[in-house]
């Protein structure tokens, strides 16, 4: 899939968030104000160890640029979903990880139609968490030509980026958002999403927090 890379410039995106998923998505891509490794095709060697451990990297070329591939790494790598590599790849509508996001458990849209974050201000909505999964596809009549995947990722002053890697563009990065009509999907399986204690699976999927202490389900639950 292909992202933008615009938006607000920010430093410090090492710094760990508390959501395993973020946090993951973080030790696997360059941070903003390093996004010329990222359009040079460079690798975090996080980034590059996670696709030799789960295949994703003979997927594209050049390697771990392309948003499925990303997206895929970071899921597996953080253990909440290891199936994830094996459904890489394609965001188009009838493709393979944008099919597994749509069908699997694990994962439960926000009840957001797809027009919500076409308005960029709406990213500053409460109800988007640390880790929501940023879907669009192409092909279903929204105007769009590409596909794409991201990981959310809201920082301490509470600025909304995306953690994403880019087909033909880039390897995995830190950016600002952009409008565009993504669909908002989330983890909702049974591992905690708190990385600070990553040993103890909750059965209750209620008892799973998100970073900012709303619960790790749709609110439309």
């Amino acid at each position: 899939g292909r992202g933008s890379a615009g938006g607000n410039n920010c430093t410090g995106t090492n710094a760990v968030t508390g959501n395993l998923i973020v946090d993951t998505a973080l030790k696997l891509a360059w941070p903003q104000n390093e996004i010329s490794r990222a359009k040079n095709n460079e690798l975090v060697p996080e980034y590059k160890s996670a696709m030799e451990q789960f295949n994703l990297t003979g997927r594209v070329s050049p390697p771990g640029a392309s948003c499925d591939v990303f997206v895929s790494a970071v899921m597996a790598l953080s253990g909440l979903d290891p199936e994830f590599p094996k459904h890489c790849c394609g965001v188009s509508k009838s493709g393979a990880t944008y099919t597994y996001v749509h069908d699997s458990p694990l994962y439960e849209r926000l009840p957001y139609d797809d027009n919500f974050l076409r308005d960029k201000s709406n990213y500053n909505d409460a109800n988007l968490q640390n880790g929501d999964i940023l879907l669009k596809t192409s092909g279903n009549g929204n105007g769009e030509k590409y596909g794409h995947i991201a990981i959310f990722y809201r920082d301490s002053s509470n600025v909304p980026h995306m953690i994403h890697a880019s087909i033909g563009d880039r390897t995995g990065a830190v950016t600002g958002v952009y409008g565009a009509p993504f669909e908002i999907w989330r983890y909702v399986g049974d591992k905690p999403i708190n990385s600070t204690n990553t040993t103890d699976i909750k059965n209750n999927k209620s008892e799973n927090k998100a970073t900012n202490n709303t619960e790790n389900i749709p609110i439309s639950q």
